[in-house]
């Protein structure tokens, strides 16, 4: 079950996603301000990130600076009643991976968030076959190089 770090400090839009994302098969992490979120963050391995950016203590543009420090490659979308393109850019300038604005389509969220938890599960693949050649060590079936020298 793919883990999501969801917030939003509006309580019905949190609540109708929230249950709509968990139907879908999804363990959802929903939170109410940026401070608490980047807390919970720290301390959780989450597959993909929904922020808006209106938040209590920490703003969604402040909290994914932060997290992108801590993780480069989890995916985020923001979430948003903003639809100004300064914001859309500014959201993509410091790492989001998409944004939606509200109102918003719970289907389009919901592919978009497939998309891009199947990239980073593609990402992570490549990246341990990657760390088994630098180890100079690569399995086939039962033959191994790893008595052999790899140029």
């Amino acid at each position: 079950m793919k883990k999501i770090l969801f917030v939003e400090d509006d309580p019905t839009l949190g609540f109708v996603v929230k249950d709509h994302l968990t139907l879908e098969g999804y363990e959802i992490e929903w939170i109410k301000d940026g401070q608490t979120a980047f807390e919970i963050f720290e301390k959780n391995n989450f597959d993909l990130c929904i922020f808006d950016i209106t938040l209590p203590k920490l703003d969604g543009f402040e909290l994914a600076k932060k997290v992108r420090v801590k993780n480069k490659n989890i995916s985020i979308l923001f979430l948003t009643a903003k639809s100004l393109q300064e914001d859309r850019l500014h959201a993509l300038r410091i790492g989001a991976d998409d944004y939606l604005t509200k109102p918003f389509s719970i289907e389009e969220l919901v592919l978009k968030m497939e998309i891009f938890l199947k990239r980073s599960s593609v990402v992570q693949t490549n990246s341990n076959q990657n760390s088994n050649l630098e180890n100079n060590s690569i399995k086939l079936g039962n033959y191994s190089n790893s008595q052999c020298k790899l140029n």
